[in-house]
């Protein structure tokens, strides 16, 4: 049986679990990748920057070495800078030109980035640096897990991304690996690539199903909103009928109780302006007297005869007699004026509160009209959706697309182990 170490070395061309440089024999080195590894292994802002600043300390005590830079790739790959990745990668490959398990991180990264031009030119670089004759145990199990991951991506680039990959450059490429492929290499290829096909077809038919019954739901739904709809409309109509009505009672009896008053008060009007003119000419005829009486006194001011002194005495008494009248006669018409008044009053209050009625009613019928006019609007958008197109495109729909879609969906690459594969190597 061929052993592990002997595999990776038919694998490589080169003694991967040795120590390819002096570098990697440095204390520091072997302990650096260690942490880097541990370091970057939860993806964060803050990881990366760290990770990226060990890895410069790192090189500068072992430029280029092979183990680092990969550590460094895993690390990237982890914290999901897939550019980046294939750049560090790039620097390895200028010095391990034949490893394999770095060819297989570059598909891996050209497939993640969407680059299948290059996907299809690095699987073939792979094909050309994986053994050739039959294997057994842990070597064919390696050899298997490589060949079933380039069926896989090959049964992607087939079905979930075919639109992306021109068939004609994906089938000579396929061919070609094939080609360069033992019996049990093509088994694992075809078997993974139809895993793939086959995974791809039935969330495909999952989604196309789930589609189906979406667009079957949405059309019942629309139906019965439509009947909804319908129903609304007419509630709406006779809702809004019966208002009109409503309105013009309240107007009428707005008007009945407004000519009431208005019969009431038209009487009072005369009267207050019966009065009012009653108490005018009584304060002009007061007024004649008040005159009189004022000049009265002032001829009394000069005369000096006892008998004209008297006879004017006697006529500003009589002036102040008929004074005392008119002012008798202005409280009297006073007092009517203010049970007129009152009674007016009255008149006013009962107009207001007619009219406070009037008013609260129209607001409540305003209120409900308002009501209506928002339940119209409401009808008016339900019923734009009718005219939408029914896509079927349920949340679980596009999760199933979107999932059919993902590389991850239907493989992955074992970061895990490549870790533990490359702290190994320092052991």
């Amino acid at each position: 049986m061929v052993s592990r170490r002997w595999f990776v070395l038919l694998f490589t061309g080169l003694f991967l679990c040795q120590s390819i440089s002096f570098a990697a024999d440095d204390p520091r080195l072997k302990a650096g990748v260690k942490e880097l590894l541990d370091a970057g292994w939860q993806p964060s802002i803050k990881a990366r920057q760290e990770c990226a600043d060990q890895f410069e300390e790192l090189n500068a005590i072992a430029p280029m070495d092979d183990k680092l830079l990969y550590a460094y790739v895993l690390v990237q790959t982890r914290q999901r800078q897939y550019p980046q990745a294939s750049s560090t990668l790039s620097d390895l490959l200028t010095i391990q030109k034949k490893d394999v398990f770095a060819w297989r991180m570059k598909v891996w990264l050209s497939m993640l980035q969407k680059d299948y031009s290059t996907s299809l030119d690095d699987a073939e670089q792979l094909a050309q640096l994986l053994p050739q004759r039959q294997l057994e145990g842990e070597g064919l199990e390696l050899y298997r897990e490589f060949t079933t991951g380039l069926g896989r991506m090959f049964g992607f680039m087939e079905g979930p991304v075919a639109e992306d990959v021109p068939a004609s450059s994906r089938a000579e490429a396929q061919k070609k690996i094939l080609a360069r492929l033992t019996p049990q290499g093509q088994e694992a290829f075809n078997s993974g690539r139809q895993q793939v096909l086959d995974h791809f077809h039935r969330m495909m038919g999952e989604g196309a199903a789930d589609k189906e019954d979406a667009i079957e739901d949405e059309e019942q739904r629309r139906l019965d909103l439509a009947r909804q709809i319908d129903a609304e409309r007419e509630a709406i109509a006779a809702e809004a009928a019966a208002i009109e009505p409503e309105r013009k009672k309240l107007e009428s009896e707005l008007r009945s109780d407004l000519d009431r008053i208005n019969s009431k008060e038209e009487p009072l009007l005369r009267e207050m302006a019966q009065l009012e003119s009653r108490a005018e000419l009584i304060r002009n005829q007061a007024a004649r007297y008040i005159i009189e009486r004022d000049r009265l006194y002032a001829a009394l001011e000069k005369e000096k005869d006892k008998l004209q002194r008297d006879l004017l005495a006697r006529d500003i008494d009589r002036m102040h007699a008929y004074i005392a009248r008119y002012d008798a006669d202005l409280n009297a018409l006073e007092r009517q004026a203010r049970v007129v008044n009152a009674q007016r009053l009255e008149l006013v209050r009962q107009r207001n509160e007619a009219q406070g009625v009037y008013n609260r009613e129209m607001q409540r019928l305003g209120g409900k009209l308002s009501l209506l006019e928002r339940r119209h609007k409401k009808t008016a958008i339900d019923e734009r959706q009718l005219d939408k197109p029914i896509t079927g495109n349920t949340p679980r729909v596009r999760t199933l697309a979107r999932e059919a879609k993902a590389l991850t969906t239907y493989t992955d690459f074992p970061l895990d182990a490549e870790r533990r594969r490359l702290l190994g190597m320092f052991e």
